[in-house]
């Protein structure tokens, strides 16, 4: 406020001086520095953004023409589709549609989950950490729902994007937007968002329009210029000419039209324009307004990426686009439901029939229209008075055969066959021929799950990244885990969270990790008759292992498997060496159990060293039997009375007791 001043009062000093200074007439100097100030700041601003008014005003002109007969195309499939814009008694075929839903349902059934493993010794913890966040973040950013409509875009476009821009301060979670396909313009150039790993073949350019009222833009709080923005009167701009094709296909009127809006006062939308360019070297993300003539948003990206992750289900290498859903069967359906429609009408004329008759023997035409039990006369006999007229019939054995070739099409190049579809073909089939055929169907879907594994992979780095530009040393983020004694809350700050160097991230298919899980506990089941004859088998650690096929998490398997002891032991003793601290192996130590658990610390010099004195102790107590009955009796009555030591109160390693054995511990 003084600097605003101080820029009014150099303009007119004299007034300030020689007039009458009141309460009133300050608000009023203040009311009119403000509005200077603002003025001269939009003056500079709008100078410092021309350039880029210019260059984006430049690619959006390439990318529209590049995209327009595309866009066309996608806006005409959008009614066959619906299947509602038809004439009313014509009848439309569902191809498209039973075959989008079809391949849809099998692909967003087969949920991909995230795994979160650390680079580094110490960051088993930070990933356990991290896979708790990505399970509630997943409802806190509505992830079900983004999944359906990326994988719909997925299908019917032949590419979904979904933007990972922002991050909700109150919520502290990312705030993922699907942009829709229909109305993305981008880099003719790009064969993908962000291209291969060197950033090859990623785009230099690409947006799309939204539309938002003024008060939509005062709630987000990082629009400016608001007061300045405007409706259009372009009623073929991208924006109007998708919803306007959108309700075309549901039979609506469209209320995107400048005349319409403006008599909506408050509430009246504006199309803006969402820019992603490189501007002065940098990566920049920018919003316009007043048809691209007004800048109302503004900001430098960090990353070395664009903050929009792809999906796509066919993939043409170096091509973006790939094949869609409706590529496939658009022109199938359109055959179809041509040769349906004739085939109704030819059944409409066979109820309809015409007929030939003699004018010489019925007189009256009128008593062609047949009633009940009428009787007719006709002059002369009978025979040949009326005859019925033989019409060729446009449905004959051939176009069953092109019908079923058709379908049968359509089924193969997507896989959406009828025995997905839930439906079993006639004949007789055996259980061996339907089970061939579902792993053939099997083969086809996880080819598809595993391709969507890679932009799911993409999505949640992304999330990280989010985190760590946005999650602050003084956040605390609170979630809910699930366990097997039910939900409990846990506090997460960033030392928990944050890595030193980024995460490793694994992206598992439901089914397609059930069924090597079963494959795996099958051979497993088979590996356990023969290896439990041997008498040094390890049954604990079988068991654990079968747990985990079986799918047990690990809180479940603690609860089945308690703990023993060593293990506990062991893992206090872990903390001290992942240190680096040297820790004494008790003579009484269970050294199997303690070497297993061990080798999950920070392998180190203490560490490594601990183990190899645990496998010194083991051989010689192998190689001493009168020894080791001594200590396995120890051991039984320490089991009972064992109390684990805690760490000395100077930050020590524990020295735990052994009051039974007479063998001192082995350092």
């Amino acid at each position: 406020m003084q600097g605003r001043r101080l820029f009014y009062m150099q303009k007119n000093e004299s007034n300030l001086i020689d007039g009458e200074i009141t309460s009133s007439s300050i608000q009023d100097v203040v009311a009119e520095v403000d509005k200077a100030a603002e003025k001269a700041m939009k003056s500079l601003e709008k100078k410092g953004y021309k350039r880029l008014l210019n260059q984006v005003g430049n690619e959006y002109q390439v990318a529209w023409s590049f995209m327009e007969p595309k866009r066309a195309k996608n806006l005409r499939r959008f009614k066959l589709y619906n299947n509602q814009k038809r004439d009313d008694d014509a009848v439309g075929d569902p191809l498209l549609f039973t075959t989008m839903q079809t391949v849809l349902a099998a692909l967003y059934d087969d949920q991909l989950s995230v795994q979160f493993d650390g680079r580094n010794d110490n960051d088993g913890e930070k990933a356990e950490n991290w896979n708790s966040v990505a399970a509630f973040d997943y409802d806190e950013m509505d992830k079900a729902v983004l999944d359906y409509g990326w994988d719909f875009d997925t299908l019917f476009f032949g590419r979904g994007l979904v933007l990972l821009h922002d991050f909700d301060r109150k919520r502290l979670a990312p705030v993922p937007e699907l942009i829709d396909a229909s109305t993305w313009m981008r880099d003719p150039d790009a064969t993908s968002v962000n291209g291969d790993t060197r950033y090859r073949g990623a785009m230099r350019f690409g947006g799309r329009p939204i539309r938002m009222s003024k008060q939509q833009m005062k709630d987000a709080g990082y629009y400016f210029n608001i007061d300045d923005v405007k409706g259009s009167g372009d009623t073929k701009s991208v924006g109007a000419q998708v919803q306007q094709a959108r309700n075309d296909a549901q039979g609506l009127e469209s209320t995107t039209m400048a005349s319409q809006q403006a008599s909506l006062g408050s509430n009246q939308s504006y199309e803006l324009i969402e820019w992603f360019t490189y501007h002065n070297g940098k990566r920049v993300f920018v919003t316009l307004a007043n048809d691209r003539t007004l800048v109302v948003r503004y900001k430098e990206l960090t990353t070395p990426y664009w903050p929009i992750d792809d999906r796509t289900l066919f993939p043409n290498p170096h091509d973006w686009d790939g094949v869609s859903i409706p590529d496939l069967v658009e022109d199938k359906q359109r055959k179809r439901a041509v040769l349906l429609n004739i085939a109704i009408k030819a059944a409409e004329a066979k109820l309809y029939p015409g007929y030939l008759y003699d004018k010489t023997k019925i007189k009256n035409k009128n008593d062609l229209n047949f009633g009940l039990n009428k009787y007719v006369e006709v002059d002369g006999p009978v025979g040949g008075a009326v005859e019925p007229l033989v019409k060729p019939s446009p449905i004959d054995q051939g176009s069953k055969v092109i019908f079923d070739i058709i379908d049968e099409a359509a089924q193969k190049s997507t896989g959406a066959t009828a025995m997905r579809q839930g439906i079993v073909n006639d004949g007789q089939r055996t259980a061996t021929e339907i089970a061939e055929a579902a792993r053939g169907g099997d083969a086809r879907y996880s080819l598809a799950a595993k391709i969507f594994g890679w932009s799911e992979k993409q999505f949640w780095k992304m999330v990280y990244q989010l985190y760590k530009t946005h999650f602050t040393a003084i956040d605390e983020k609170m979630i809910r885990i699930i366990g097997p004694n039910g939900p409990k809350w846990q506090k997460f700050t960033a030392d928990d969270l944050l890595f030193d160097e980024d995460p490793d991230i694994t992206i598992v298919s439901k089914s397609l990790s059930e069924t090597k899980r079963f494959q795996e506990l099958r051979g497993f089941s088979e590996f356990l008759k023969i290896a439990a004859q041997e008498p040094t088998f390890n049954r604990r650690y079988a068991a654990r292992k079968g747990g985990e096929l079986v799918g047990l998490s690990s809180e479940e398997l603690d609860q089945l498997l308690p703990p023993t002891v060593d293990e506990m032991i062991a893992a206090q003793e872990n903390e001290f060496l992942s240190e680096g601290k040297s820790v004494k192996v008790n003579a009484i130590d269970n050294d199997m159990e303690h070497i297993e658990i061990h080798r999950k610390a920070k392998n180190n010099d203490a560490t490594r060293a601990h183990i190899e004195t645990h496998k010194a102790a083991l051989i010689y107590k192998r190689s001493n039997p009168q020894l080791m009955a001594q200590l396995v009796a120890a051991r039984q009555q320490q089991m009972m009375l064992q109390n684990p030591g805690a760490p000395a109160a100077d930050g020590s390693a524990p020295n735990f007791p052994n009051p039974s054995s007479p063998q001192p511990a082995i350092v």
